[in-house]
């Protein structure tokens, strides 16, 4: 794959990746005029609950289907495939029996005090289905099918906003409106899913062998992915713990904007994976890497200035007498630029992943995620209670814990990667951003001079942040 096919390629899977979560920001606006903070809050903690569960429920799988679907070659796999899915059906079916067997201790510890044992129900449900149907999807990154990937994004934001309105707004359903919602979508895109699943899927090819095998190959991803979603999501937990639901329900509004840098990281990384796996016998790969890691970075810059800009004044603004955020969520923006700065650095963790990857370290990942999750959770409690005389102070004290964690990965990545896969990484481009950001801090709050290094951004960078060999590129991918 060259570099053009692959950033036409990474452009569609953010997009849709993009798109796939933009539900969620579409949605801001019913949240946020519809629900109390402390109701919001419950929501928050039901989707937090259910990143961290889906980990569970996938144990690294998704990663083998990826790797051995790559390397199977064409002959073997449908017995990859099968193989696969029949492990993470079977184990599905038993988390969700188990979810649904002890809703009743469960809703406290999971929704709070005020959760019902229904929620966790249609929680199981969605669980199940979204395991399943996400599975297909990675059939289609891995062979490159990135429009079918994309409809599937499509279907999933217009199924959610339609139902949300119906279960949420025109029947008042609340909470469970919600969780009703997004368990008929899910539902649903499964059923689109069979049209790739049944074609690759036959029980007889189902073998005890390749199931040992891939269940020793996922095991070892468990804790990293567990250590991921204990970072993504620990601060809200914690929150709750510390300080109130009420807390989590406005942390949860701003960290929304914040997450939107998440989305251009995880868009990338859809095309990225497939093609850093491709590269092990490339002998030019690191200088390949080296130049995709400069332009990336200076893309997601843009979006680390313009969020960091803006997200105050979107949040404001008004349709038909309602505003994207209810009045009462405005102070949660902010946070934004310390959530948008963490997964920043948290893109740089990726960028870095090829090095233990191709040097076949992967044992270092959990400990990555590790130290993450260490540093998240030991801020978090610090921090929190040191400023907990209000919301606004505690929002701010749980997104500076998640930056701090994400910078710490990316360091503890890059020595490492210093001493297994070496990469002569183009300082200037990368640091470039990091400074406008910082400098960006110290002008005037002004809409003059918004709008102005807004628009700056892109040409200073091309200029100063970039070399010929790079402008070159950048010139080719729009050629």
């Amino acid at each position: 794959m060259s570099l053009k096919t692959f950033g036409k390629q990474s452009l569609i899977y953010g997009i849709s990746t993009i798109l796939a979560r933009m539900v969620s920001f579409l949605l801001l606006p019913l949240y946020t005029n519809v629900f109390s903070r402390a109701e919001y809050g419950i929501v928050s903690l039901a989707y937090a609950f259910m990143g961290f569960a889906l980990i569970l429920y996938r144990y690294g799988t998704d990663t083998a289907l990826m790797k051995f679907y790559v390397d199977s070659g064409k002959s073997k796999e449908k017995t990859v495939f099968t193989n696969v899915f029949g492990l993470i059906t079977m184990t599905g079916i038993l988390f969700s029996i188990c979810l649904v067997l002890f809703r009743k201790s469960l809703v406290p510890v999971i929704l709070g005090a005020s959760g019902e044992p229904i929620w966790i129900v249609l929680i199981a449900g969605i669980l199940f289905f979204d395991m399943l149907w996400n599975m297909a999807v990675i059939i289609l990154r891995t062979e490159e099918k990135p429009v079918l990937f994309s409809a599937f994004s499509f279907a999933n934001v217009l199924l959610m906003m339609a139902l949300n309105i119906v279960f949420v707004v025109v029947c008042k359903f609340g909470v469970l409106g919600v969780l009703i919602s997004n368990f008929i979508t899910s539902g649903v895109l499964f059923l689109f899913a069979l049209m790739i699943i049944l074609p690759r899927f036959s029980f007889s090819l189902l073998d005890s062998n390749w199931l040992k095998k891939i269940v020793r190959f996922s095991l070892p991803f468990l804790p990293a992915g567990v250590f991921t979603m204990v970072m993504e999501l620990a601060d809200r937990y914690i929150l709750e713990f510390v300080h109130s639901t009420e807390a989590v329900g406005f942390y949860s509004a701003g960290y929304k904007i914040g997450m939107f840098m998440l989305l251009v990281v995880m868009g990338f990384n859809m095309g990225w994976t497939p093609y850093f796996l491709k590269q092990k016998n490339n002998l030019d790969a690191p200088n390949e890497f080296r130049k995709i890691t400069t332009i990336f970075v200076g893309i997601a810059g843009f979006f680390l200035i313009i969020f960091s800009a803006w997200a105050e004044k979107i949040v404001q603004i008004q349709i038909f007498g309602y505003s994207f955020f209810g009045e009462k969520f405005w102070q949660s923006t902010d946070i934004v630029p310390v959530i948008l700065l963490g997964y920043f650095f948290f893109g740089l963790y990726v960028l870095q992943l090829p090095g233990v990857f191709l040097a076949e370290k992967t044992k270092f990942v959990p400990v990555f995620r590790g130290l993450g999750a260490l540093l998240n959770i030991g801020l978090n409690f610090w921090l929190i209670s040191l400023f907990s005389q209000n919301i606004n102070s505690v929002s701010m004290a749980a997104a500076a814990a998640t930056a701090v964690a994400f910078f710490g990965m990316a360091t503890a990545i890059f020595f490492t990667n210093r001493k297994i896969y070496p990469i002569r990484y183009f300082w200037r481009g990368i640091l470039f951003p990091l400074v406008f950001f910082t400098l960006f801090g110290f002008v005037p709050d002004e809409l003059s001079w918004k709008i102005g290094l807004s628009f700056a951004y892109f040409p200073m960078w091309f200029i100063v942040g970039l070399d010929n060999e790079h402008r070159q590129i950048i010139r080719g991918l729009f050629s």
